[in-house]
């Protein structure tokens, strides 16, 4: 074994070498400056030797009979049960050892790895393993280098390595020169299993990146059998089947090939599943893979009330537009569903039918996709729909949060909230509180609000006070507790009396509950008083179980809204939006004169200067970068868009129906001005090609990118990004880098399976292309793919440390125990003092620099410099030279010319002269002559 762990180190020893050599052509400078060069240089030296050293780690010969014993057991799931607990009757076998001095401890690892058991004294078992580990990976680097930190004493040290070295992340190799800097060394224990015959892996499934319309194209399916087998195999578009068939099986690889047609555009999902009776792992018996159709733009269209004509369609079909119309609770749910589709039309859409994970999916598909997004309004959506602070108010160019542009009149607001047993089930009392205390906060200050709380009978959980009163809000809302049984009507009455006798201008109801009270009651002939008195009611229902019919009555004949939700946590959004709605007048239900800002692109061809009347609009506000296209005469926007990420939106605050709309609809140039907007709106079809590949190998995934124009020429010089969404939902922008003509590549984190998604785009200042979505996906871990044993990295680790490959049998425990009688290396002695002398050497060097020497240590350079006695003959020849350089310097001044004297050399002789004579004093002036003593 080497003295040096990096005896490579050692050839930089030549670098102590040049420093002394430089201090060596110090020759003619002063005492002082030579006594500063030398020590500098000789500190330096001594430093740079220091470092070389420790860098080259010296190992220690030391008589060590004691032994540390780390075990490193692979968990992964590439290793089997019967497999593992083999390896934990071996390491139980060993822990049991008594004679020679031994501590054991146990790491155990997959993706990560984690300490089981420090090390201890033999005499124990391990029954059961305790530490979770990831078993989707295999980093044996990172295993062995938790097992080094285990080590805590100064006895031999070695790691025993049980393994398949199956290694999909992480690189062992460069752990291996950690452990033997230490002293250590692997022992490396293969973990064989019998291979099955009874099993059948989907190995690989080919698609086209991309395909044209009605262009057919290939499936290729990959499937490996141990063994002659029957199988059956189905293949999915989108999660739908779309053949399936029984087929024989060979022993190796079997190919099999499906034609396939995409006759719509957008991204389609293939997906294939094997199942087979001979099959021993199930994990890897299905593959994804995605298929981009391109071809005619397409748009789907959703809207929030299905039994109303939709005039909006009828006029995209006449303007060549592929249109499918589903309900608003029918919107796709994943990502690559919805890109399909290059326009999403929301007509009068309300928040309340789209999940959150909904709206994040449609801020994801403008943002990151560039896809479009153009809503239309209604009584249903914007504030009615409860958009406010949500995923879909971010992507459009117009908030729901009006401030100031919108006068907000005095408003009182009664909160009826059910108390009852019925809310005891689901956390829906403490939902409702929370709701009550989301309208307190987006009403005025000095608006009036008060909650009344009921069950069979009512009390007031808050009275009526100041909405700036938030924290006496919170606190009387706290202590309310359910139970009892329900009764609406008196509750009803007494909110009615508390608001009727407040002073505001705009005075509200909202009824929260599942509607399950006493029948009795007479509702018609109490809330017609209450409208008489010009009080709205609304009416919030809520549960499965809940009464609908008669919150939807109470509603109609209060005046107000109707909602209703299963899912209690809607309900803060829904009496945020009543609240909004009722106290900001953000409803306008009135003939409303349209006009138009000049020099809009996407308008252009439209007569503007007589547009239609809006029969209504809900108000809204402007962002800052948003351009509003169409206002009203009162300035407030009615037609606003922008660009958000990658791609556009439009907000039309009317609806384009027979309810406010009905003049638009009528108007001559209906279709080409919803066929305008449309196509302002929607993703931009590229005719130049984007060619995708992606390949993943442990925790590293690599996209590819080949850039071609129409004609199939390469594209260069391209500025590429990929906004990619990985599993998790979590969003990345990768910058692509060209490494040949047209192509492009960027690493990509490929930690664990799913779906991923890349929207490319990018420009060189003369082509613009993208953006493009494409798919990939992950199927499974690598653990699956079984691989056998890597023996050769095992045999590698091993060997890398002066360890042993070993197999798993009785004669490694004899083997793993022995220890060495003549000695071990160590390099701790060495490494720490070497690399403190070092720095010690580096602030000497520097303090030899730059601080000012002593008066004795100047004094002590000059009475012993190395110069010798300066002769006599040296002084006539000095004073010749310094008068020849006068007669020099006269003439030069006669003549005109400059002259620059070379006194230098002179002048330091005859200091030199002077200093060592001891007796001479003064100095030779030219031209007087030179005196001697």
């Amino acid at each position: 074994m080497n003295p040096f762990a990096e005896p490579l180190w050692l050839a930089a020893l030549i670098l102590p070498a040049v420093v002394l050599l430089a201090g060596f052509g110090k020759g003619h400078a002063a005492e002082v400056d030579r006594l500063r060069i030398w020590s500098s240089s000789v500190f330096r030296c001594l430093a740079l030797v220091c470092l070389v050293l420790a860098l080259a780690g010296p190992l220690q010969k030391r008589s060590l009979r004691s032994l540390e014993l780390v075990f490193v057991l692979d968990r992964s799931h590439s290793i089997s049960h019967e497999q593992s607990e083999a390896a934990l009757h071996f390491i139980n076998r060993v822990s049991r050892t008594q004679g020679e001095p031994l501590r054991i401890g146990l790491v155990v690892f997959g993706s990560n790895a984690a300490v089981e058991r420090g090390l201890r004294d033999t005499g124990y078992g391990i029954a059961t393993l305790h530490s979770e580990v990831d078993g989707d990976g295999t980093d044996i680097g990172r295993a062995l280098e938790v097992a080094l930190g285990s080590f805590t004493g100064d006895g031999q040290r070695r790691i025993v390595l049980l393994s398949d070295g199956g290694e999909n992340l992480g690189d062992a190799r460069t752990a291996v020169a950690a452990v033997r800097s230490v002293g250590a060394e692997v022992v490396t224990i293969a973990l064989r299993r019998q291979r099955r015959k009874d099993e059948v892996v989907v190995e690989r499934l080919r698609l086209p990146d991309a395909v044209r319309v009605d262009e057919p194209f290939e499936v290729r399916l990959n499937v490996g059998a141990r063994q002659a087998a029957q199988a059956e195999i189905s293949i999915l578009r989108n999660g739908e089947v779309q053949r399936t068939e029984i087929v024989d099986l060979r022993a190796g690889t079997n190919t099999f090939t499906y034609t396939e047609q995409g006759a719509e555009p957008g991204l389609f999902e293939y997906e294939t599943i094997v199942n087979s009776d001979s099959d021993a792992v199930i994990e890897n018996n299905r593959y994804r893979g995605f298929v981009r159709v391109i071809g005619a733009p397409q748009v789907l269209y959703a809207r929030g009330e299905t039994d109303l004509q939709t005039p909006v369609v009828d006029a995209l079909h006449a303007q060549g537009f592929a249109v499918q119309v589903v309900s608003s609770a029918a919107l796709p749910a994943t990502l690559h569903e919805l890109v399909e589709y290059d326009l999403l039309i929301l007509d009068n859409v309300s928040g309340y039918d789209l999940s959150l994970a909904k709206m994040d999916l449609l801020e994801e598909y403008v943002r990151a996709t560039g896809g479009g997004v153009l809503t239309l309004g209604g009584t249903r959506s914007y504030s009615a729909g409860g958009f406010y602070d949500t995923p879909v108010e971010r992507l459009l160019p117009v908030t729901m949060d009006v401030k100031t542009e919108v006068k907000i009149p005095s408003a009182a607001v009664v909160v009826l909230v059910d108390k009852s047993g019925s809310m005891q089930t689901g956390q829906k009392l403490a939902i409702a509180k929370a709701a009550a205390l989301a309208s307190v906060d987006v009403l005025n200050p000095l608006d009036r609000v008060g909650v009344l709380a009921f069950d069979s009978e009512f009390e007031w959980a808050v009275p009526v006070t100041d909405a700036g009163n938030r924290r006496q809000v919170v606190e009387k809302l706290r202590p309310l507790a359910a139970g009892g049984s329900t009764r609406i009507y008196p509750a009803l009455a007494e909110a009615h009396r508390a608001v009727t006798a407040t002073q505001a201008r705009v005075k509200h109801l909202i009824v929260l509950s599942d509607g399950l009270t006493n029948q009795g009651d007479d509702y018609a002939q109490l809330l017609q008083r209450i409208r008489a008195d010009d009080v709205g009611v609304s009416t919030v229902a809520l549960g499965r179980d809940a009464d609908q019919d008669l919150m939807k009555t109470m509603a109609s004949l209060g005046g107000g809204r109707y909602y209703f939700s299963e899912d209690p946590k809607d309900i803060p959004r829904i009496f945020t939006s009543e609240t909004m709605i009722v106290t900001r007048d953000l409803m306008v239900d009135e003939p409303t004169e349209v006009d138009a800002a000049d020099g809009i692109e996407a308008l252009q061809g439209l007569r503007l200067d007589s547009l239609p009347i809006l029969l209504g609009y809900q108000r809204t506000y402007p962002k800052t970068s948003a351009e509003v296209w169409l206002s009203s005469d009162a300035g407030e926007p009615l037609l606003a868009a922008w660009r958000y990420g990658l791609g556009k939106s439009i907000a039309f605050m009317s609806d384009l129906s027979g309810r406010w709309g009905v003049e638009w609809v009528g108007w001559d140039a209906f279709g080409r001005f919803v066929a305008q907007m449309a196509r302002w709106t929607m993703r931009k079809q590229s005719r130049d090609q984007l060619r995708t590949r992606f390949e993943w190998q442990g925790r590293d995934g690599q996209l590819t990118v080949d850039a071609l124009d129409f004609e199939d020429n390469y594209i260069n010089g391209l500025t590429l990004q990929a906004r990619a969404t990985i599993p998790g939902g979590i969003q990345k922008t990768l910058a692509l880098e060209q490494i040949s003509p047209g192509r492009y590549q960027v690493p990509v984190p490929a930690a664990s399976t799913g779906r991923y998604y890349f929207t490319i785009s990018g420009d060189n200042g003369a082509v613009t292309v993208g953006p493009q979505t494409f798919g990939a996906a992950i199927p499974y871990s690598r653990e699956f793919f079984d691989q056998g044993v890597n023996e050769t990295l095992l045999e590698d680790i091993a060997k890398g440390t002066g360890g042993r490959f070993l197999e798993l049998s009785a004669a490694a425990n004899k083997a793993i125990l022995a220890t060495d009688d003549e000695a071990t290396r160590s390099q701790v002695d060495y490494v720490w003092p070497l690399g403190l002398a070092a720095l010690l050497l580096f602030l000497l060097d520097l303090a030899a620099r730059k601080l000012a020497l002593p008066d004795w240590l100047r004094r002590f350079a000059r009475q012993n410099r190395p110069l010798g006695k300066v002769r006599e003959a040296d002084y006539s020849s000095l004073v010749a030279s310094i008068e020849q350089t006068r007669r020099d310097h006269l003439a030069a001044l006669k003549d005109g010319r400059n002259f620059h004297p070379r006194l230098g050399e002179a002048t330091i002789r005859a200091r030199l002269y002077v200093a060592s004579s001891g007796q001479r004093q003064g100095s030779a002036a030219p031209g007087r002559g030179a005196r001697r003593p």
